[in-house]
């Protein structure tokens, strides 16, 4: 095709307008403004909720403090009352006695009172201290949230005013360009997805950066000045190469989950063509016992090699509604899970062979597809589908090779005989108390039944309690006993040895925390989240090292409803809700695929 210099010079001016544009709307899709007021919208969340639990402890501790000053006051006005009597003199002997020993009582009660009231006092002062620097944060988290919302919105107007400019700019330059001329451009740059023209200027071409050499350059050279040549490097002749196309562009839509948290979980994931929204392949997998967030990351990896497998020069678009793992891909928030890290390196990793890839988080309601994939793949049904192939198959279809063998690993649970505090329901955590005659005798009975069982390994709390129990277990099957310290009891602080009225009466607010909140210690102790945690790691040894055998975990009542909990795929508020006696006997058994079963809860047919 031949112009003329002056409709040549438009070719170039046009080229100019649309790198502006490019770059502009590169500019408005990275722009730190806007991921800062993501930042300080996710600070000033957590900031809020701070104020508000801040709020509602001060409000419960100062509804303790007026309770323990009535209950003082009350105090002083009998004590008043009963010395007002005594000094009277009108009292008979007996009643003076009995009004001595009555003020002793309540001068106790009253010192017992006041001591609480003063803890309770340093607690609020403590409390208030932290909602005024909660309150303080906040004020200067909105602050701080304002000012980026004001340089974002500067920076969004300033672009959208740049790309007003040169849209009317590059709309005056086309005018003067043929519309032959015109087309041929349009056309080359949505095919090669950079710039329609551009100048050779010191032997380079200003498109693609590479220098022509020889022929190329003396084909040039030797060309008729109108002539409109075509610089094989950003554009091949298709004729002769056979390879131009449009640049592909794919969105992969990603998700995952899990019956537990952790618990059976799989993930889901497809990839669709930008344009068309046609679905080019989708994928669905168990990941066996994990997490929300392994489970996703599982996703987005499956997803991003299915866009390799299609077209590794693809630009892809990947879209889910886990904005912790948008973050931590867009590279603005840290990742800590050693899992998740492997599996973030995995897809950097394939990402970097693709064309382009940017994540975009989206509401739930807009990611079903990739949903109903996972909880296909947490039901059982793993996909493995590409359109090209007819019909669709289940990976267990396309699976050559023999199944993964799987082992079950069967673990019996049995709590520790009676000691001196069993029968009076009174905490019992970290002491070292021995059996009681009872409790040596429960063990005996637990032994007989348990040597039914094929145990082959036994594994204990390293407790007194615990101890003895599983030592008479091993001495009948001739099995010696494995301590661990992950599963010895929840640490109960200050209620060690209380009955549940006495820990009331004396930790009131302590005590009723400790039983709402799971992740609440006891009053100098620990909570049941930190029990959870180390009865986990037990667990994940004992499966790791024991993998198809039969064994036996000592323990007490805490650690084994955590157990049960995670055979159940069940929160850990599962412990408020199950009653294990003394010697009693559970069994889980879990599958290296997944899957668990809780075959017995709090068997004592041993007992009778």
């Amino acid at each position: 095709m031949k112009v003329d210099h002056f409709e040549q010079q438009k070719l170039l001016e046009l080229a100019a307008e649309d790198v502006a544009l490019t770059q502009l709307a590169h500019r408005r899709r990275t722009l730190p403004e806007v991921a800062a007021v993501e930042a300080a919208e996710e600070t000033e969340r957590e900031l809020s909720a701070d104020v508000v639990r801040a709020e509602t402890e001060v409000k419960d501790l100062g509804r303790e403090v007026r309770r323990l000053e009535s209950d003082v006051d009350t105090v002083r006005q009998r004590a008043a009352k009963d010395q007002q009597r005594l000094d009277s003199g009108s009292a008979t002997p007996k009643e003076m006695t009995n009004l001595q020993h009555e003020l002793e009582s309540l001068g106790r009660r009253q010192a017992d009172l006041e001591d609480q009231q003063l803890e309770l006092m340093e607690r609020l002062e403590a409390a208030e201290a932290t909602l005024t620097a909660a309150q303080q944060g906040l004020v200067e988290a909105r602050e701080a949230r304002e000012r980026a919302e004001q340089l974002r919105d500067e920076a969004l107007a300033d672009i959208a005013d740049g790309t007003g400019r040169h849209e009317s700019a590059r709309a005056a330059v086309a005018g003067g360009i043929s519309a032959p001329l015109l087309s041929l451009y349009d056309r080359i740059r949505s095919q090669t997805g950079t710039t329609g023209a551009a100048m050779l200027q010191a032997r380079a071409c200003q498109g693609c950066r590479l220098e022509l050499y020889g022929n190329q350059l003396a084909a040039v050279r030797n060309a008729d000045p109108h002539e409109v040549l075509r610089c094989e490097n950003c554009w091949p002749d298709p004729g002769a190469h056979g390879r131009v196309r449009p640049v592909t562009r794919f969105v992969v839509e990603a998700d995952g989950g899990s019956r537990g948290n952790p618990g059976p979980a799989g993930y889901g994931a497809l990839v669709r063509d930008a344009e068309t929204g046609r679905v080019l392949a989708e994928r669905a997998a168990s990941v066996g016992r994990a997490t929300n967030n392994v489970a996703e990351y599982g996703g987005l990896v499956a997803g991003l090699q299915a866009a390799l497998d299609l077209d590794a020069s693809a630009d892809v678009e990947v879209r889910m509604d886990s904005k912790l793992v948008v973050e931590q891909m867009s590279g603005r928030w840290q990742i800590k899970h050693p899992d998740m890290r492997q599996l973030a390196q995995q897809a950097r990793a394939i990402a970097g062979r693709l064309g382009s890839v940017r994540y975009t988080w989206v509401p739930r309601a807009q990611n079903g597809a990739a949903d109903a994939l996972a909880n296909s793949a947490m039901d059982g049904k793993p996909v493995h589908r590409d359109a090209a192939a007819e019909p669709s198959v289940t990976e267990s279809d396309v699976q050559p090779e023999e199944p993964r063998t799987v082992v079950t690993t069967v673990t019996h649970l049995l709590r520790h005989g009676q000691t001196e505090h069993t029968p009076e329901r009174r905490y019992s955590g970290r002491n070292d108390l021995p059996l009681s005659r009872t409790g040596r005798a429960e063990a005996e009975a637990a032994a007989a039944r348990v040597a039914e069982l094929g145990i082959e390994v036994i594994v204990a709390s390293p407790l007194r309690r615990t101890r003895e129990t599983a030592e008479i277990v091993g001495r009948v099957l001739g099995l010696p006993v494995e301590l661990d310290d992950d599963l010895v009891e929840l640490d109960f602080g200050d209620l060690e040895g209380l009955t549940g009225a006495e820990a009331l009466e004396k930790h009131p607010l302590a005590v009723r925390r400790f039983m709402s909140d799971l992740t609440v210690a006891a009053p100098g102790g620990e909570s049941i989240a930190d029990v959870s945690a180390r009865v986990a790691r037990a667990r994940r040894r004992v499966l790791d090292r024991c993998a198809g055998r039969s064994v036996l975990l000592v323990s007490h009542v805490t650690p084994i409803k955590l157990m049960l909990a995670a055979g159940l795929g069940a929160g850990d508020d599962v412990v408020h809700r199950v009653y294990l006696q003394a010697a009693s006997l559970c069994t889980v058994a879990w599958s290296s695929d997944g899957r668990t079963s809780v075959r017995l809860v709090n068997d004592t047919a041993h007992l009778r």
